[in-house]
């Protein structure tokens, strides 16, 4: 039997708002947050794409895809950071790219974070696969 979130106990919905947002960089609540769902990957775009942390037997990896979302009319640029602290080098990454805003370098549109994935989504100049 599924359970809705208001059939939760108060006391758990709060630590899952808490844990949710202490993992949630501050710089990242300018932009959109896309549900993972709604990242539709229709191809490897292969910009740098691969390892991008390796320690003691500990391997990031971050691959980069042009996607569709729900309500934008183009194509999508999506870097997918996956694997042990991964999540380090993508809040480095959106940090880094947070407010940079020039025609000429690929400008933050939004983020996803779950469990094991971060994702950041940058505009775009319609990459076709």
């Amino acid at each position: 039997m599924s359970r809705t979130f208001m059939s939760l106990p108060p006391l758990f919905l709060m630590a899952c708002f808490i844990i949710c947002v202490a993992s949630y960089p501050q710089y990242a609540a300018d932009f959109r947050r896309i549900p993972l769902g709604d990242l539709n990957l229709l191809c490897d775009l292969d910009y740098n794409s691969g390892v991008i942390s390796r320690r003691q037997g500990q391997c990031s990896i971050r691959r980069v895809y042009s996607a569709r979302i729900p309500g934008c009319e183009s194509n999508m640029t999506v870097a997918v950071y996956q694997g042990d602290n991964a999540d380090e080098k993508w809040r480095e990454d959106v940090s880094k790219y947070a407010n940079l805003r020039h025609p000429n370098i690929v400008q933050v549109y939004g983020v996803t974070i779950c469990s094991d994935i971060c994702a950041t989504v940058y505009h775009d100049g319609g990459h076709r696969c």
